[in-house]
Formats: structure tokens, C-alpha cells, sequence
């Protein structure tokens, strides 16, 4: 028997994860998204001023709430803080949600140049400022429609001082104090009818050391690749079953690798990790149960397909995975492969040649 560890990538939400400055406690409201709904009117005809603590998926989502479900004058009563301008996949894109395995072939392409890859894919389609116009300096891999963006823009105060060091209230004005150079805002509003909605929270995230997957006894539910989460999990679900029926390809692991424990060759993906090496790691990973979850990969292949949690599960969908093994092989110190690692990439492609991965 084995324990299953499900808290590896467990999220801070912001029902959960206090606003990381400190808020006058004389009379500023401060509530979560979950709290929108349930939020009572505001006597004598007052209507609330909302500032949006974040610009993430959270801050978006919240944004558009407001305006779709509570009627929410954007431009009167919406200020949007906006620490970063981040990269967004387009839900309407060429490569719709399944964007970061594009980034990081791109990235591979580019020869582990992050920032370049990342303006092709816009110039491409696949991902977009959350502002028009702007240069976004942080990807974290949300995904947004066209009509979210168009609600976004409609804001009427927008902030992009960095982040906030701390929020006060003087009489009847609530300031936003910024770090560093960023200075103070006031909130254009009386300060009776602000309500700062907590969209903080790094939610999956999270800056801490990532277990492997394979660690003895334990499971780790780290990830192999990025999102969406759920693929990984069916992943490991199935080599584990494999690994427990003798299935796995242990002679390859062996006599290719040099490895006696195939399970071992699975890196777990910091997620928080953007150097070229970590976003290889994926390109590894999937190598690796193309090849040696079992001794022939083209039953590995038809799993895949029927998976529908896969992206192979997707019509002619194809990932020319063996080219871009060899391509690690071939740009390992651009990239920051290790020696190993690149001998391992050559190993799995000729393997796999032949096959539609």
C-alpha cells in the first residue's frame, strides 16, 4: 500500500489567505469573491465602490462578475489594481487552452528564450496583454475570452503603481499606499462606500519546494506537466497501476538510461520554475510514458487517445514529440540540460520514432 499525498498543489484561495498588507481597521470593508454574492445594499441610495485587490484570473473573474451578475457601473464604480500586466492564453486563440505546452515547444524552438517566445505567441495569437497596448511582465497561464478582455477595459480606474504596501483611511478618504515609487492613490470614493475585494491569493501558485512524484511509499500529486492539472493525475494513476503489473518498460529504463528504477526518471515540474530546463522537464516527462509506461508505445499511444483529459484525445492533434527530443539533445546548453538528461532525450526519441506523439 501506498499514501496518496492530494496536497501538494492544494490552492490559496482568498477565503483562506488574509490580504498580504496591512488595512486600517477604522471602517474599511474588506471582503473575498465568494462574499460578492451574498453582499447586503448599502442604505440611502449609496451604491458601493469596488477596488479589485489583483489582476489574475481571480481579479478578472471578479471584474466581469460585477458587471454581468450585480450591474456594476464599470466606469463609476470599479478601480482595478493591477500589480503586474500578465500574459493571457486567449480562450479564442489558435491554440485555445491548451496554450503552454505552445510556450514551452516555442520556448524550445527559440532556444530556451523565454521572453522571445512569449511575443512570438502573441504576435501568433495564442496569448495577449490583459491591456492593449501595454507590455506584460508575468505569465502565469490564464485563460480569457475576448468578451472578459472587453470587460476589462471598460474599468474606469485602472492602477498600475506595483503592489501595495498598506491601505489607510483618513475622515473620509481610504488611500492605497504603494511600495517603493508607486506613491499614493486615493480611492474616488467616500470611504464608507469602498470595498476592497481580496483577489491576492497566488492560488495554485504557491513558492515552496516541489516533492517528487515517486517517493518510496508516497505519492506525490506534483505535476508532470502544466496545466490542465488533470491530465498529470491520470498520468500518474497509470504508471503507478503499470508499475505495480510489471508493465513498464524496466529493460529499456536499464540498458537505454542506465536506470534500474524507472519510476525515479519522473521529475516532477515546478510550475513557478520559468527557466528553459524546467519547461524541458516536460518534454522529458512525456517521453518517458510514451515510452516506458509500456514496452510498446503504440499501446501507450491508443490510451492516450481514448484519455479525455489527454490533449491527444483531440483529433489530430500531434506533439512531434520525437523531433523534439532530439531537439534537447541537440540545444542542451542553451537550454541547461544536463548531460544526462540529454542522453535520456535521445534515448526516448529513437524509441518512439515511427509513432504519431
Amino acid at each position: 500500500h501506498k499514501v496518496v499525498n492530494g496536497t501538494v498543489g492544494e490552492p490559496l484561495i482568498p477565503a483562506l489567505c488574509p490580504l498580504p498588507f496591512p488595512v486600517d481597521p477604522w471602517g474599511v470593508e474588506v471582503i473575498t469573491p465568494n462574499d460578492l454574492n451574498g453582499l447586503k445594499p448599502l442604505g440611502g441610495g449609496r451604491k458601493r465602490h469596488y477596488v479589485v485587490l489583483g489582476c489574475g484570473k481571480t481579479g478578472v473573474d471578479t471584474v466581469v462578475y460585477l458587471q454581468r451578475k450585480m450591474r456594476v457601473d464599470p466606469k463609476r464604480d470599479i478601480t482595478l489594481i493591477v500589480p503586474q500586466v500578465p500574459w493571457c492564453y486567449t480562450r479564442d486563440g489558435p491554440r485555445g487552452p491548451h496554450g503552454p505546452m505552445g510556450l514551452w515547444a516555442e520556448v524550445l524552438k527559440n532556444g530556451g528564450d523565454r521572453d522571445r517566445a512569449l511575443r512570438e505567441l502573441g504576435r501568433q495569437g495564442s496569448l495577449t496583454p490583459l491591456f492593449e497596448g501595454t507590455e506584460p511582465t508575468v505569465c502565469r497561464y490564464p485563460v480569457i475570452g475576448k468578451d472578459e478582455l472587453q470587460d476589462v477595459a471598460r474599468v474606469g480606474h485602472i492602477v498600475r503603481r506595483g503592489r501595495i504596501r498598506s491601505v489607510t483611511r483618513s475622515g473620509d478618504q481610504v488611500s492605497l499606499n504603494f511600495r517603493g515609487r508607486g506613491g499614493k492613490v486615493k480611492v474616488k470614493a467616500a470611504a464608507d462606500d469602498v470595498c476592497l475585494v481580496n483577489c491576492c491569493a497566488p492560488g495554485p501558485l504557491l513558492k515552496k519546494a516541489v516533492p517528487p512524484v515517486f517517493d518510496g511509499n508516497i505519492i506525490n500529486l506534483s505535476l508532470l506537466f502544466g496545466p490542465p492539472v488533470g491530465f498529470t493525475m491520470t498520468i500518474i494513476g497509470m504508471i503507478e497501476a503499470s508499475a505495480q503489473q510489471g508493465l513498464l518498460d524496466a529493460s529499456f529504463c536499464r540498458e537505454e538510461i542506465g536506470c534500474e528504477d524507472p519510476l525515479a526518471l519522473f521529475a516532477a515540474y515546478d510550475i513557478m520554475d520559468t527557466s528553459a530546463r524546467s519547461m524541458m522537464e516536460v518534454f522529458l516527462n512525456l517521453g518517458l510514458v510514451a515510452a516506458i509506461m509500456r514496452k510498446d508505445p503504440a499501446v501507450t499511444l491508443r490510451w492516450l487517445k481514448r484519455n479525455r483529459l489527454s490533449m491527444y484525445s483531440i483529433p489530430f492533434v500531434q506533439m512531434n514529440l520525437a523531433e523534439k527530443l532530439h531537439e534537447i539533445s541537440a540545444k542542451r546548453s542553451a537550454l541547461g540540460v544536463s548531460r544526462g538528461k540529454a542522453r535520456m532525450a535521445l534515448a526516448l526519441a529513437r524509441k518512439i520514432e515511427g509513432q504519431a506523439f
